[in-house]
Formats: structure tokens, sequence, C-alpha cells
């Protein structure tokens, strides 16, 4: 299980099996957790092939990564927001520098990634509804953020009604 993928190379090429394993305690599938850590491998080689070591993957460089990728076909992955749960865990483990709050949304990316985990683990739901819900709640987030700070005193049932009115007009 610890060795997918098989065929690592490259500086990220030793957090690999830590990043599946990672995914898997906080409640992925191992499936989906080979998936994303076969994407990790893929920014591996592509570093090494680059002639780049971790520290130099910046938000330009993750930008250039997903931009090779879709220019080599592949259909998934393939927007920085996706790369996030492998960007998020080589922060995390000091391997890759933090990034600026306006490549991530700090304040309200902070606050989802904490719900995020707590649907997974806690309430158990799967992925795919986990990702929904947050993202349901990325977008209400958002009406909150003044400034560069996310005002959560501003939280009042008024907003969360007209917000959900909004809502149900975009879906049927």
């Amino acid at each position: 299980m610890d060795r997918y993928p098989a065929r690592v190379s490259g500086p990220l090429a030793s957090y690999v099996a830590g990043f599946r394993a990672e995914l898997v305690r906080l409640g992925y599938t191992p499936r989906v957790a080979q998936d994303n850590a076969y994407v990790m491998a893929h920014l591996s080689r592509w570093l090494e092939s680059e002639g780049m070591s971790s520290t130099e993957l910046t938000g330009q460089q993750v930008e250039r990564f997903v931009e090779a990728r879709r220019a080599a076909g592949y259909q998934r992955w393939v927007t920085v927001r996706a790369l996030k749960p492998q960007l998020g865990y080589l922060r995390e483990i000091g391997v890759i520098p933090e990034v600026d709050c306006e490549e991530i949304d700090c304040p309200v990316e902070h606050v989802l990634q904490t719900y995020g985990v707590y649907l997974r683990r806690e309430r158990r739901l799967a992925e795919r509804t986990a990702r929904q819900r947050v993202d349901v709640a990325r977008r209400f987030l958002r009406t909150l953020v003044v400034g560069e700070a996310l005002r959560l005193e501003r939280l009042e049932a008024a907003a969360v009604i007209c917000f959900i009115i909004e809502e149900s007009r975009r879906r049927r």
C-alpha cells in the first residue's frame, strides 16, 4: 500500500508515500489517495526535469506545472486549485515555501480546510460530498471577507437566508 506510486523520482519522491498515508488517515479512499499520490509523483518528476528543487516551487511554478499537464492532455488536476491537497501537505511539512494569501484566498481557505477535515473525519462524508459542501461554504464565506479579513462577526441569519435564496435560484 505504501509503495504507490511505484515510479517516483525528483525532489518530492521521499514525501509521496507519507502524503498518500496522510490522505488515507484523513478518510480518503485508498484509490483516491493513490491517484493524488500519482499527481505528486508527476509534480516531482516535472520539478526534476525543470532542474528545480522543492524550495523553488512558487505559485508561478505551480501554474507552469498545471499548464504542462494540460498541454500533455491530462484532464484531471489541471488547475492550481486542484493541487491544494498536494501543495497543502508539502507546505505543512515545510518542504515547499508558503504562498501569499492572494494565491490561495487565505482567510476563507483556512476555515474551509478545517471544515473539510471535519466533514470527512467526523461526519464520515465521502470525498465528493465533502468537496461539494466545502464549495458551497466557500461561496458563502467569500461574502464575509472585508479587505483581507474574514469577518465572521458579520455572520447573521439574514446573510445566510439571502445566500440560500440566491443559491436556490442557480439550481433546480
